[in-house]
């Protein structure tokens, strides 16, 4: 009997029964859940501009694609290498102590 309006007690006395309460704790907390919305769409925005903004210049990348086989991932074969191998064997060693992307690292 603890929670009055279990039993249909019709809160004149000031009791809030459980859905009284959430509206009330959802009314307080509605700007701060839009803010919180909007920091994030806002964030996502800014993370794919970012994205779409890095890249390589042609001339990065044929620099990039001379190393292989020399500085780079020394096992390297043109014709036998694959895509996760050079991401696994040279663009990862080459950029895991700065922490950046390899676009961002050259």
């Amino acid at each position: 009997d603890a929670l009055p309006w279990k039993h249909g007690h019709d809160r004149s006395d000031g009791d809030f029964a459980p859905a009284d309460l959430r509206a009330a704790v959802a009314a307080s907390c509605g700007d701060f859940a839009e803010t919180e919305l909007a920091l994030a769409a806002e964030a996502r925005s800014n993370t794919a501009r970012t994205l779409a903004h890095r890249g390589l210049a042609l001339r990065e990348l044929l620099e990039f694609y001379e190393k292989l086989g020399q500085n780079l991932m020394r096992d390297f074969e043109p014709e036998k290498s694959t895509t996760l191998d050079v991401v696994r064997e040279a663009i990862l060693p080459e950029t895991r102590q700065d922490g950046m992307s390899y676009a961002e690292h050259v």
